[in-house]
């Protein structure tokens, strides 16, 4: 679950007040993935609007509209967590299989924006 709370603000580009829930949905990526991992990273970027948020279990999470109307964009997320799968099954030279799990154990953005960086196992 993600709690996002804002206050009125007179000079603030929020434009909506109060507390917001949103519960996470799993990113079927591997067997393992769960709605319970911890949370390796979290990122907003201001160009987008867009909170992201990292599990150690290797999905990424996607918040879209965050000054306005904050709710989960499944598509994006889906499309993020399979593209850092697809990075952690082109680092193994062995067979890696929906058993396999990475643990993500950092998550950044390299330009503030589009480029995330992990240190997974």
């Amino acid at each position: 679950m993600v709690y996002l709370f804002s206050e009125e603000v007179s000079d603030s580009h929020v434009t909506w007040t109060g507390r917001r829930q949103l519960v996470i949905k799993v990113q079927k990526i591997s067997n393992n993935v769960s709605p319970f991992s911890s949370v390796s990273g979290v990122q907003y970027s201001r160009f987008r609007d867009e909170i992201i948020v990292g599990l150690s279990d290797g999905q990424v999470h996607v918040i879209s509209n965050v000054s306005t109307d904050p709710q989960w964009s499944q598509d994006l997320s889906q499309a993020v967590s399979q593209a850092l799968r697809s990075v952690f099954v082109q680092a193994h030279p062995e067979r890696v299989d929906g058993r396999d799990l990475s643990r993500v154990f950092g998550f950044t953005t390299y330009d503030g924006d589009g480029i995330l960086v992990t240190a997974y196992e």
